[in-house]
């Protein structure tokens, strides 16, 4: 920034993006009865990229938010929902037969606002929201799950029509998303039986 050339070009830029369209992408992760090294192993192995925000519910209930703010790739949000299936992968097929933790589900929803303000004075309800998505959790059972929302499976051409649906958060509708990465599925399903 100190050749001015490389400024002028860097708030040119910023001029030409300030009416682009802005996304928004939520991986919220709900556990329960779960100890401090999976959150541990989930903020810096899985969503490490992400800003992380953590909301315990009750005491052995606790909310996790991973945040991406302007992801407008297409392969962002592949390489999003990837992290949620190899979590998906330990979580089912480790974790639970280890007894780290009781129950789960991963939400993954996405955000699009028409430019930056839009993003700036939604951005709260979104963390106030998705922050309390997981209060049920304390009377119920989680289903050990991925769901996505109608914009994630839109950007990757997922068709829902066959996906199971379930109303999470009151009105918002989610798709049941239930997959493994199977190799890594058999190897962990190994190292449960290892003695």
């Amino acid at each position: 920034m100190f050749d001015c050339a490389e400024g002028i070009e860097a708030f040119m830029k910023c001029c030409d993006d300030t009416n682009d369209t802005k996304n928004v992408d939520c991986i919220t992760i709900n556990i329960q009865d779960a100890n401090e090294e999976i959150v541990d192993f989930i903020r810096m192995h899985v969503f490490s990229d992400a800003y992380f925000y953590l909301n315990y519910i009750s005491s052995n209930c606790l909310s996790i938010k991973f945040v991406y703010l302007d992801k407008k790739l297409i392969q962002d949000i592949r390489n999003e929902l990837d992290n949620c299936i190899l979590l998906n992968t330990y979580m089912l097929d480790y974790f639970l037969p280890k007894s780290y933790l009781r129950t789960y589900e991963i939400i993954f929803e996405g955000y699009a606002f028409n430019n930056l303000k839009e993003l700036y004075q939604a951005f709260p309800d979104i963390i106030s929201i998705t922050m309390n998505s997981g209060i049920y959790c304390a009377s119920n059972r989680y289903d050990n799950c991925i769901y996505i929302d109608k914009f994630v499976a839109d950007s990757l051409k997922i068709d829902i029509s066959s996906l199971l649906s379930k109303y999470i958060k009151g009105n918002k509708k989610e798709y049941k998303y239930d997959y493994v990465f199977t190799k890594l599925s058999k190897n962990l399903k190994k190292e449960v039986n290892r003695k």
